[in-house]
């Protein structure tokens, strides 16, 4: 089972936009401006510890209409927004 399922009807596709939509769920989830927030720096020198992963995982979960379950995620899927956005893809190992 992927560890991502997404309908291909809701999941934006378009990389820009999939990751200005990460970048702001990020920046909103940690606080902080979304201008600010670097998408591939780790989140965590940015400010994400366990609570706020719960909460980005769940705002990533009612935006996109997926289900983030599964064996195959691993705390590299939500380093960057950059590993978040190759995950939503499907793009990671």
């Amino acid at each position: 089972m992927p560890a991502a399922q997404a309908s291909m009807n809701n999941l934006i596709t378009h990389s820009p936009q999939l990751a200005a939509d990460v970048r702001a769920i990020a920046a909103e989830v940690l606080e902080i401006d979304a201008r600010a927030v670097d998408a591939g720096k780790s989140l965590r020198d940015q400010g994400l510890d366990s609570l706020r992963l719960l909460f980005l995982i769940d705002r990533l979960e009612s935006r996109f209409d997926i289900r983030l379950v599964g064996e195959n995620l691993s705390p590299d899927d939500f380093r960057s927004v950059d590993s978040i956005c190759r995950l939503l893809k499907g793009d990671h190992e």
